[in-house]
């Protein structure tokens, strides 16, 4: 089990949610852990943290609106009206469900363009031998 984590500079003692889950027991090693961890830096808060990070890999990194307007006006021009009426539409605020603009010009763009890593790809042209 991780033992807790003093940051001097943010004032914080942060553990693991395992650790946590143990020190719920009064008679446990972590509970008095966690005790003499508090008395020695009163002023500190304790932060909780779940212990694992987030393994999932971000496919549409550098997904940018900017890269998607470029996408459309260099490969399919023809729905760059489509994207600048898209963009207008969030811009201006309707439709927003919770979502920002980019998250939904994100969700148009990988819609009407699932496979816009393998249209870059096919588009580029050939090495010389």
């Amino acid at each position: 089990m991780r033992q807790p984590k003093i940051d001097l500079a943010k004032k914080t003692i942060t553990i693991t949610k395992t650790f946590y889950n143990a020190t719920l027991d009064n008679t446990s090693d972590e509970f008095n852990t966690l005790l003499q961890l508090t008395e020695s830096y009163p002023t500190y808060r304790v932060l909780v943290s779940s212990g694992s990070r987030s393994s999932r890999r971000n496919d549409h990194k550098g997904l940018t609106i900017n890269f998607m307007r470029k996408f459309v006006y260099n490969l399919d021009r023809a729905n760059l009206s489509l994207f600048n009426e898209t963009y207008d539409y969030y811009a201006l605020g309707f439709g927003y469900e919770g979502l920002d603009l980019y998250q939904h010009m994100k969700d148009w763009f990988l819609e009407t363009y699932p496979d816009y890593k393998d249209m870059i790809v096919d588009c580029a042209p050939d090495r010389a031998a």
